[in-house]
């Protein structure tokens, strides 16, 4: 009799469970809109609220200082409203620093605040980053064929593939290639040389590219080191490049920061050179479509 005592008061409690998970779930549905967030947030997890999948695609590439060394807090942090990341895993993520994964200490670069300037310039898109850059790496790696070339181009087309189109490319690299005179002097060739085929790649023959210049506090850095860098020349390489590339721009690293390393940006410098990097980007877009945006590339 006990047992049976047990037995009846055990299933009172689960059809007890069952009728509450369903008035849950009913409450979710019509009170707070009928979505998978309105359980999952009735069941105490915090999801951010994405909107939609990314409009706008914007790859990022290169090395450190695209991918990010600066420190974030409550007192410089962006908003991520309308701003997604293509993650390690490749799925779409919320917009928050640190936005590339290519170290364990990564941190603030110039992408969300690119982002940020762009989402705000356009209250309809949705700005979908995809962060592919790695600290320390030379301009071989990135030609046709190479590691983090193949990887770039991979992540680009699964991000691609979820939708939205490829609105441009932010390029930011050269300190490496500044170790030698024979690499700074053949840059320009070989960056015309990867982001031609880049296009072809990804059949974004109009679509912007914009390099960022080295910053020539990384000049005085290694000077400090005993090593006689090739900033300048490179820099200039970039400038023929991109002079002559279709729909290819750069833009000026002049009064950026680094921090106590001598070699990253600041935090600060990372955000201004993204909104440089922004400023540009929607220069380019209005001559080329008109002011308001036209049949963007």
């Amino acid at each position: 009799m006990v047992r049976h005592k047990s037995q009846l008061s055990q299933l009172f409690t689960n059809l007890k469970c069952q009728c509450l998970t369903a008035v849950t779930v009913l409450f979710s549905f019509t009170v707070l809109g009928g979505s998978q967030r309105s359980v999952d947030l009735l069941a105490g997890k915090a999801l951010p609220d994405f909107g939609s999948m990314p409009t706008d695609l914007y790859l990022l590439i290169g090395q450190s200082n695209m991918a990010g060394r600066g420190i974030t807090n409550a007192a410089n942090r962006l908003s991520s409203e309308r701003i997604l990341k293509f993650t390690r895993d490749r799925k779409w993520a919320e917009g928050v620093e640190p936005i590339h994964f290519d170290r364990p200490f990564a941190g603030a670069g110039p992408g969300l605040a690119f982002a940020r300037s762009m989402a705000d310039a356009d209250g309809h898109a949705v700005i979908g980053l995809v962060p592919c850059a790695v600290g320390g790496t030379p301009l071989s790696r990135w030609e046709p064929g190479r590691d983090l070339y193949t990887n770039a181009v991979s992540r680009a087309k699964a991000a691609l593939a979820t939708g939205g189109k490829l609105r441009g490319i932010l390029w930011h690299q050269g300190e490496t290639d500044s170790w030698n005179k024979g690499t700074a002097e053949t840059y320009a060739l070989r960056l015309t040389n990867m982001v031609a085929q880049l296009r072809r790649d990804l059949d974004a023959e109009n679509v912007p590219f914009i390099a960022g210049e080295v910053g020539l506090h990384y000049e005085i850095s290694m000077k400090k080191r005993g090593k006689e860098p090739f900033v300048r020349e490179v820099n200039a390489q970039m400038k023929k490049a991109v002079g002559s590339l279709p729909v290819a721009s750069w833009v000026s690293a002049d009064g950026l920061e680094p921090g106590q390393d001598g070699i990253h940006f600041t935090t600060d410098s990372a955000y201004e050179l993204g909104r440089r990097y922004a400023r540009e980007m929607l220069r380019m877009r209005n001559a080329c479509c008109g002011r308001d945006g036209g049949d963007r590339p």
